[in-house]
């Protein structure tokens, strides 16, 4: 199962630098640090090949949209880990479930 999510940012000119600064972010984190970037979007990919990806984040107009596949806890620790990211940038936001 598949949970969709709209990060609403006040700052709209930020979200770019916001994307960046989540990127760096999984680069140096154990569980995320083989985030890539595809077409300016970051994915996860699966260990194995026939599963293609389990997370994608992208730009979507003026808002933040991403997706995750997997259970609870991985949900919660990626919107811990992307809400840190915005915090530290004192950005003003919020997280929409689809």
């Amino acid at each position: 199962m598949a949970y969709e999510y709209r990060i609403n940012v006040q700052e709209k000119e930020k979200i770019e630098i916001a994307i960046e600064k989540i990127y760096t972010s999984f680069k140096n984190n154990e569980l995320y640090k083989n985030v890539i970037k595809e077409n300016d979007n970051l994915v996860l990919l699966y260990n194995d090949p026939t599963w293609d990806r389990w997370f994608e984040l992208e730009k979507n107009n003026s808002e933040i949209y991403y997706w995750v596949s997997g259970d609870g806890i991985q949900r919660d620790l990626l919107i811990k880990e992307i809400s840190d990211v915005l915090n530290k940038l004192n950005l003003t936001f919020t997280i929409e479930e689809e």
